[in-house]
């Protein structure tokens, strides 16, 4: 049984929370989840200074988790990082991230 996971950006302190590596079922779902939290921090001030609203259920946050979400996912190509059921319909082989800690 996996710990729950408790993973968040703050945008106050400018840090990226994330739950401990062996808390993932993955090295993948790990650097996912990262890569998730690194897209929001992109919005801090110091960055390209988007409106981070953390009312949950807003028009500007569902927003927000979308560009976290496109971001996770174009970095994960980028880094070729692929889920398990695109790996398994695809014929391109691809080395894992291991060893992230």
């Amino acid at each position: 049984q996996r710990l729950p996971r408790k993973c968040a950006y703050s945008p106050a302190t400018d840090r990226i929370l994330i739950a401990p590596r062996e808390t993932f079922r993955s090295d993948e779902a790990f650097t996912r989840v990262l890569l998730h939290e690194m897209t929001h921090s992109t919005g801090h001030p110091s960055a390209l200074a988007r409106e981070l609203d953390t009312r949950f259920g807003s028009p500007s946050y569902a927003e927000e988790e979308l560009v976290a979400e496109l971001g996770s996912l174009f970095l994960s190509a980028d880094l070729g990082i692929q889920s398990t059921i695109w790996r398994a319909s695809s014929t391109r082989t691809t080395s894992p991230i291991c060893n992230l800690g």
